[in-house]
């Protein structure tokens, strides 16, 4: 559970003790007008353990309207997101001939 207190803090629940208790972090409130994702929808936030530090991470979504383009002259971008290993991306023409 997450609870945003202002643009740099927030309560999370976390199981310490034998207890579920709220705890205050503080984090980095990077700068989105950079970004460009002001008008982003901001996704629940995911807990990552890396060796021994934790981080909170944040997803955004937006819907986008595709182009109208023919079938023949479309590219597709699939990428495998590994649950175990690094992300791997390949990006392929319509007849099958990866381009990347």
């Amino acid at each position: 559970m997450f609870e945003k207190i202002s643009s740099n803090r927030a309560k999370i629940k976390v199981f310490l003790n034998s207890d579920w208790v709220w705890e205050t972090i503080t984090f980095n409130d990077k700068n989105f007008k950079n970004r460009d994702i002001t008008d982003w929808k901001e996704n629940n936030p995911t807990l990552v353990k890396i060796g021994k530090k934790y981080f909170i991470t944040f997803s955004y979504e937006k819907e986008i309207k595709l182009n109208k383009i023919k079938l023949g002259d479309q590219v597709i971008v699939a990428v495998d997101l590994g649950l175990t290993n690094s992300a791997v991306c390949c990006a392929m023409r319509s007849d099958g001939t990866v381009i990347g």
